[in-house]
């Protein structure tokens, strides 16, 4: 018995540094406070590199920052950052979600070359190739953060449907979504965590949590570490914390 309880306690304790910073840079958050909020988390996972939370400060610092700030360049280097650290934490979910916020910025530079190509010719390209030929790209931006080359094809113009090439799609094979579809991943960040309440821990073995919907017209799940609820894997679980991951989101719910 004495052994299970030191063996909880050691779980919760794993995710106390992170919980901290997380429940001031929160504070900071519902005031409008992005920049700061933003800090703590970037301090958070310089300070502790080696920190299983570090790529999810990273990520959550990302976020504020192009969602809040607009803050493009600095949230790429944060989402760079949470990609290149270790993967073992939590399976490797976290530096998955932040290769996919990689692949949107990258999409969207291959949209401004693309308009920049358009102005020019009057029609859109008919491969990726030949921004690089003109230089508005360099070759290795035309593989996504897994090393594939990003998907691209003909699109039909509303405004001119008999022209070819007036229009295109763009999208990164790991990603369901096109390149113009960025702000709705943004938006769908901001609601992300407000999908789900964490309501109890039961901490005997295995430890699962209790999740509520905020939609009340759906029931309550009992989930395990690993298993998945309303679309979203918990990747972790302590008796404070559940921590959710789906695709580009990630949420941190507390008792």
């Amino acid at each position: 018995m004495l052994g299970l309880a030191a063996a909880l306690a050691g779980a919760a304790e794993d995710l106390a540094p992170f919980l901290a910073v997380h429940r001031k840079a929160g504070a900071l958050a519902e005031g409008k406070q992005w920049a700061e909020a933003a800090k703590l988390y970037g301090a958070f996972a310089a300070e502790r590199p080696a920190d299983p939370c570090a790529p999810l400060a990273l990520i959550l610092q990302g976020t504020l920052l192009r969602r809040e700030l607009k803050q493009t360049e600095p949230a790429r280097a944060a989402f760079a950052r949470a990609a290149a650290l270790p993967a073992a934490p939590f399976d490797g979910a976290l530096q998955q979600v932040a290769r996919r916020w990689l692949a949107w910025f990258e999409m969207a530079d291959l949209d401004a070359a693309l308009r920049k190509y358009y102005v020019e010719r009057v029609e859109y390209p008919k491969s990726l190739d030949a921004l690089v030929e003109r230089k508005l790209l360099k070759a290795e931006q035309l593989a996504d953060p897994w090393g594939n080359r990003f998907a691209y094809e003909e699109a039909k113009s509303r405004i001119v449907p008999k022209m070819a090439w007036q229009n295109y799609r763009l999208r990164s094979t790991a990603i369901e979504l096109d390149s113009r579809q960025f702000a709705l991943v943004l938006k769908e960040s901001a609601e992300f965590a407000r999908r789900f309440r964490l309501k109890t821990v039961n901490e005997a073995q295995p430890m699962t949590a209790v999740i509520e919907p905020a939609d009340k017209t759906k029931k309550m799940g009992n989930v395990a570490e690993g298993e998945t609820f309303e679309g979203a894997k918990l990747v972790k679980l302590t008796r404070d914390a559940a921590i959710l991951v789906d695709r580009e989101h990630v949420a941190v719910l507390t008792k």
